[in-house]
């Protein structure tokens, strides 16, 4: 019995030492085979530096381990240390329990060029070596998998977009899973960190249940740098620099089942945003903009902000003959993706409409800078102190806004909106004012259009706009302050003939003013029509009238009603000029005396048919005129007095005075434009 306990204690020992020679070299033929024949593995060459493998305590150790890109000189991943622990008699109950998992200073080069990447050959390798003629195997798996203290420590990640010239540089990437359940019965919670190269620090917080798939996620963001983003705008805009940063911090619930029934809500903020064209002009600029999410419900399409503040925004609108900077700045060249054409195949479906509801909108301190290359002179007009206020804004009801700025030499704008955004053109009202805009700023409009330049002159404008169902009803009032214009511009191809100088001179007030109502209708949903379009038609058509009639604006000067003709009533046989006549023929000298430019026609009417005797007199009453107005000091080439008008029918004698006063600066005004 002696004998045989000490047989089997010398097998035991035996077994024993066996396993231990197998222990102690196990772990140097690892790392000889994985040196050797790692290319084989992974079609890359493989350096390994050390690894140990203890198969009693399940736990693998792997330092200075390399992965080299196809030329088998750079570097693709390399790992400082690597540790994992796993649990070998639960593999004998079909379950994976890994009780922990290090992974500590990975360095790793992801470089895409197109669809292709660095890394896309070992994904080849592998899918060769498949056996593409056995039928994949799609039964559940019956394992339990469970991950405990997975981390990952100072992670730098680059990657390199080399079509879109794009490049991020993750330089601190830490990664904490307390753990990971994939058997359903509890949820996994994990938290990620990492920082990028040139600055910003991103942190997330996730707990995931795999049996509900329901999750919950926290993001922080702290200064993330966005230039990088640009590389992914260049589809849709020509973004030639892109500089600030990102901070905020959302959370997130939902279900990954019904990913689109997720609701979110937190902060976002962009600082310091600086965007610019292709040639590297200013696009837009602000110091800052913070949205107050309280609750994003993509189910519902339901989205209430609590607050959207744009701090001093900055931004350019520069005109063109035939575009603007915006329209240059959205338009792309990029074709569609393998020289396809995409269509819309989407049908209607149930979808709930969108419900928008912002509570406060606040823009502070904004600037524009209007410029206008489309005509013979350029306009540059900057708008400063731009504020807007707006709240309840919503897609369910009545918004008001409200708008002011600040124009050059004092001037300022003042705009109130109130409408539904669903349908503006159903029933809202719009009133604008502008207060102190020097004419000398908006010149170059008057050459164009009508070949005259503003010399000096204040112009003020308020307009008040109902729009109900589609149609437009608008009273504009125009205010201008001692308009002076001056001579006419030969090398302007002006649009519009218009009397300007002439009608300004009629419409001036004793105080040098000139005041007008434009009233402005139309129908929105016509296409061809234009506000602006009319307002300018309008104007130009009173501009005509009052040109070709000026008797009809001075009219209170002759004490005339209702716009009645001008006439002058006179006995044939009386032998002098009555007051009363005399005061009309003192107020139409003074008009004529004002401006050296007016001609003033006077031409006398007579009943021929009722006396011949009147005839006789006609002449001799003209020279009583002219000597009267001569001692007036007006000069003979401003009075034309015609010899006689016959008219069947009249029954009064007298002066008709011709409803034109003509400018003689130019000729062409003496026609009407009918195409206004």
């Amino acid at each position: 019995m002696k004998k045989s306990l000490k047989i089997i204690l010398i097998v035991l020992t035996s077994i024993v030492a066996v396993l231990l020679i197998i222990l102690l070299l196990l772990s140097p033929i690892a790392k000889s085979y994985v040196n050797k024949h790692g290319e084989e593995l992974l079609s890359r060459k493989v350096q390994l530096e050390g690894l140990r493998v203890n198969p009693l305590s399940g736990t693998v150790n792997v330092t200075g381990l390399v992965l080299y890109e196809e030329d088998a000189a750079t570097p693709f991943v390399s790992i400082d240390t690597i540790d994992v622990q796993v649990r070998l008699l639960k593999l004998l109950r079909h379950e994976v329990d890994l009780r922990h998992a290090t992974i500590a200073n990975l360095d790793i080069q992801l470089l895409q060029d197109s669809n292709r990447f660095n890394f896309s050959s070992i994904i080849d390798h592998f899918q060769s070596q498949q056996d593409t003629t056995q039928p994949q195997d799609t039964t559940s798996s019956n394992w339990a998998l469970g991950f405990y203290n997975i981390t990952l420590r100072h992670w730098k990640v680059y990657y390199a977009d080399r079509v879109r010239g794009s490049e991020w540089v993750l330089k601190d990437v830490n990664l904490h899973v307390p753990g990971v359940y994939l058997s359903g019965e509890h949820s996994t919670d994990a938290g990620l960190e990492l920082a990028l190269a040139d600055g910003g620090t991103f942190t997330t917080k996730l707990n995931y249940n795999m049996q509900s798939n329901d999750f919950e996620i926290d993001v922080m963001i702290e200064q993330f740098g966005i230039a990088n983003v640009r590389a992914y705008l260049t589809d849709a805009m020509k973004v030639g620099d892109l500089q600030g940063t990102l901070s905020g911090h959302v959370q997130a619930s939902g279900n990954l089942s019904e990913a689109t029934q997720s609701k979110l809500n937190g902060t976002l903020q962009l600082n310091n945003v600086d965007i610019r064209d292709h040639k590297k002009k200013e696009v837009l600029a602000f110091n800052s903009l913070a949205v107050g999410i309280r609750e994003i419900d993509l189910g519902n399409m339901r989205f209430v902000i609590d607050s959207v503040v744009l701090d001093s925004p900055a931004t350019r609108f520069d005109r063109y003959a035939a575009t603007i900077n915006f329209s240059d700045f959205f338009a792309t060249e990029t074709a569609p993706a393998n020289g396809t054409t995409t269509t819309d195949t989407a049908t209607a479906d149930d979808s709930p409409a969108l419900s928008l509801l912002v509570h406060k909108v606040l823009l502070r301190n904004g600037s524009v800078l209007y410029n206008d290359f489309s005509m013979e002179d350029e306009v540059s007009l900057p708008v400063t102190a731009i504020n807007l206020t707006a709240e309840e804004v919503t897609t369910q009801g009545a918004t008001h806004a409200r708008l002011t700025a600040a124009l050059p030499h004092g001037g300022s704008v003042n705009v109130l909106w109130h409408g539904n955004m669903n349908d503006i053109k159903a029933n809202s009202a719009l009133n604008a004012s502008v207060r102190g805009l020097q004419l000398q700023d908006i010149s170059p409009y008057s050459v164009h259009y009508v070949a005259y330049p503003f010399t000096d002159g204040i112009f003020a404008f308020s307009s008040e706009n109902v729009i109900k169902e589609g149609q437009i009803e608008g009273r504009n009032n125009l205010d201008i302050s001692n308009p002076m214009i001056g001579d006419r511009r030969k090398d302007a191809d002006s649009s519009m003939h218009l009397p300007l100088k002439a009608a300004l001179y009629i419409l001036k007030d004793k105080e040098g003013n000139v005041k007008l109502d434009v009233p402005v209708s139309g129908d929105l949903n016509n296409p061809k029509f234009s506000y602006w379009k009319a307002l300018w038609k309008t104007f130009g058509n009173l501009l005509v009238k009052v040109a070709s009639s000026p008797i009809h604006k001075i009219g209170d000067a002759l004490g005339l009603h209702n716009g009645e003709m001008p006439f002058i009533p006179i006995d044939p046989m009386q032998s002098e000029l009555s007051s009363d006549q005399l005061l009309k023929l003192n107020n139409l000298a003074k008009v004529v005396q004002a401006d050296s430019s007016l001609i003033l026609i006077m031409a006398q009417q007579i009943d021929a048919d009722a006396e011949d005797a009147i005839l006789q007199l006609g002449e001799q009453r003209n020279e009583q005129v002219r000597t009267y107005m001569r001692s007036l000091g007006v000069r003979d080439d401003q009075l034309m007095v015609l010899t006689q008008e016959g008219l069947s029918g009249v029954k009064q004698i007298g002066y008709k005075i011709d409803s034109e006063l003509r400018d003689l600066s130019t000729e062409e005004e003496e026609q009407p434009n009918d195409s206004l």
